[in-house]
């Protein structure tokens, strides 16, 4: 792989506060680097793994996030676009949601990198986000055996399947601080620095009602930052643990100059017991190992930017995969939690890999490589985002190596099991 350089990775990370400039300087230099590193090559993949295609052919199509599943079973769902174009995210343009290559609904509340939070509620029951132009952003529960749809009066972000509950947040916000993961059909532009009536909130999918647990006035007031002060507050990468006890998620803000801070926190579901995991300045793509141990990309202490694994509700941490797992990805784990699975970023070359490491043997493997054209960068860009099946023998991914957007599977049986 043509990685960047540790100084390369610096200069990046400095502009991470600069959004806006770091974007265009971004552009341009992986433009001038890719003209000297391109490969022959779209994918190259190990020889014990297969690939298969999961999404029709002829349409722009994609899973979304990393941490749930397409999959129930034998059964897969997904986003689809039929005309293929490449757009940005501000508009309400409406997108197509597949069983098994057939549509079985339609939304206008996406992104490209979460879709509509599509999810397998049960092993016939789906939920996805739409919006109303009379009431807003919902979410809509269909049951794809008879078609019967429920109406949720608030969008779900994070899903827990046993509870029936879901978390929540305010996407108008996100629209406003963070369109990668925003909803365009509302106007957002009335979107104040802080509401203190805004922040996390949890839904009761059968009793349809919600209450607002975490707002930013209560996160203002923990482990208060002068930093925080008359800055742009917003939450995200809400993900409930296992059990469906406890949840984390960031608190970001942003000064008016675009500089960022971000922290990671647990609570409980009712959005007591508050505890503050991460608090230097950077936290990226985390997920839960277990019942109460989170495994992410972020800076600790004097230690550098790394993967760590925290314990909830301590203060114990420590380097996780050291010297092997060395870039910022979207990690998750096997259910037998023998196995984590994460992808990198386009290297110089514009190649992105799939890695899967063995914790018992301390093993790293580099599954497959894919390229990604230059012209899916910033809100348009196409992560990997890799997920493995329920029996972990299975990997998903979104991938965009063939030009357009499609989603795809590697078998890894013979890895996982030798």
């Amino acid at each position: 792989m043509s990685k960047f350089s540790s100084k390369e990775r610096s200069v990046a990370k400095f502009l991470n506060k600069y959004p806006k400039l770091k974007g265009k300087l971004k552009y341009f230099y992986q433009y001038f680097t890719f003209q000297l590193h391109k490969k022959a090559y779209s994918f190259q993949i190990d020889e014990r793994v297969s690939l298969k295609k999961i999404s029709n052919d002829g349409i722009s199509s994609f899973w979304g996030y990393y941490d749930k599943t397409p999959n129930s079973g034998d059964n897969y769902c997904y986003h689809a676009l039929s005309d293929n174009l490449i757009r940005k995210r501000n508009s309400c343009t409406e997108l197509d949601i597949y069983l098994n290559n057939h549509k079985i609904s339609s939304t206008t509340s996406w992104n490209w990198q979460q879709g509509a939070m599509l999810t397998w509620l049960s092993e016939s029951e789906i939920i996805h986000n739409f919006h109303d132009p009379a009431n807003g952003y919902r979410a809509k529960i269909i049951n794809v055996l008879n078609k019967n749809e429920i109406i949720i009066n608030f969008p779900i972000y994070s899903v827990h399947k046993e509870k029936r509950i879901a978390l929540t947040l305010n996407f108008k916000r996100l629209a406003k601080l963070r369109p990668d993961y925003g909803y365009f059909c509302e106007k957002f532009d009335q979107t104040t620095k802080t509401d203190f009536n805004d922040g996390i909130s949890v839904i009761d999918l059968d009793s349809k009602e919600a209450k607002l647990v975490i707002s930013f006035r209560k996160l203002l007031n923990f482990h208060s930052d002068q930093s925080m002060k008359n800055a742009w507050h917003k939450v995200n990468h809400i993900d409930f643990s296992p059990s469906g006890d406890r949840f984390m998620f960031h608190h970001r803000w942003f000064s008016d100059e675009g500089i960022k801070k971000s922290r990671l926190i647990t609570a409980n579901i009712d959005g007591t017991d508050l505890h503050l995991l991460a608090n230097d300045g950077m936290v990226s793509h985390c997920t839960w190992r277990g019942k109460d141990e989170i495994v992410g990309w972020m800076t600790k202490n004097d230690l550098g930017d790394k993967y760590f694994l925290l314990q909830d509700k301590t203060t114990d941490f420590s380097p996780f995969a050291d010297g092997l797992l060395c870039e910022d990805g979207h990690p998750g784990f096997s259910s037998d939690l023998e196995w984590m699975l994460t992808d990198t970023y386009p290297d110089k070359s514009r190649m992105s890999s799939i890695l899967l490491y063995n914790l018992s043997s301390n093993k790293l493997y580099n599954i497959g490589e894919f390229f990604s054209p230059l012209k899916f960068t910033g809100e348009l860009r196409c992560d990997l985002h890799p997920r493995f099946n329920p029996c972990g023998n299975k990997i998903t991914f979104d991938s965009v190596h063939e030009g357009v957007r499609g989603l795809y599977e590697l078998d890894i049986t013979k890895i996982v099991n030798q």
